[in-house]
């Protein structure tokens, strides 16, 4: 975490009722990060980016459509969603690609904007879905 500071850690609690915590919230726990298991709110993300400075936003698999600041210009945020886009879009995006037949998925690292996923590709990396393979 060399020349950044990291001001919160949001994420949600396993739909399934996971036994063991995500590896990167004992991470954050470790380094003081506060962690939200809340949806953002627009008070929080307008806090963040005005108040707090913060720079750059980076999500993963969040699944939670973020609210922007009303000043988007001032917002830069990245996305790594578990699919290709824009194919691949979907809120269970790796059972969507087998249930939809596709010989492939993979991640995709975006622009995050207002549309959901909609925002542009900035590298992607795809993998093989072979036969027995499960999500």
């Amino acid at each position: 975490m060399r020349n950044h500071q990291v001001l919160s850690l949001y994420t949600y609690h396993n739909d399934e009722d996971c036994f063991t915590e995500y590896g990167i919230v004992k991470e954050a726990e470790k380094y003081g990060i506060p962690v939200h298991y809340e949806d953002m709110t627009a008070a929080e993300t307008k806090r963040l980016f005005t108040e707090e400075g913060c720079g750059l936003f980076f999500s993963a698999e969040y699944n939670r459509i973020l609210p922007l600041p009303e000043d988007v210009t001032a917002f830069r945020g990245i996305n790594l969603h578990s699919s290709l886009l824009p194919e691949g879009r979907s809120y269970y995006p790796i059972e969507a690609a087998m249930e939809r037949g596709f010989l492939e998925s993979g991640v995709t690292m975006h622009k995050m904007t207002a549309a959901l996923d909609g925002g542009d590709i900035l590298d992607q990396s795809s993998v093989e879905i072979t036969e027995g393979m499960d999500s």
